[in-house]
């Protein structure tokens, strides 16, 4: 389960285009607001909740806000998932404090 590419995903994170979703079958959750860029955990949530996600993708290629882990592995404890964060885009940051 990834966020909507439109929505600032990755490309990687199961866009049609791309192989794994040809093999894994990719849910995706988007922003409350667009053009707040503020994450509908609710919605998440609930997409989890009739989906059951196996992965829950939390870090984007094109979203400027910070996350809130917390309810990121919350939803996905409460589906029996797992939560990945994608920080190849913030690494660096994080590394230089």
């Amino acid at each position: 389960m990834g966020m909507d590419l439109s929505h600032g995903g990755h490309l990687t994170h199961g866009h049609p285009m791309t192989l794994p979703a040809k093999i894994y079958n990719f849910v995706r959750y988007k922003m409350k607001n667009p053009d707040t860029g503020e994450i509908d955990y609710e919605d998440l949530r609930r997409v989890a909740l009739e989906k059951k996600p196996k992965i829950i993708l939390a870090g984007f290629s094109a979203y400027s806000r910070n996350l809130d882990y917390k309810k990121f592995v919350d939803i996905a404890h409460e589906v029996g998932a797992i939560t990945v964060a994608d920080m190849a885009h913030i690494a660096g940051l994080i590394a230089g404090g």
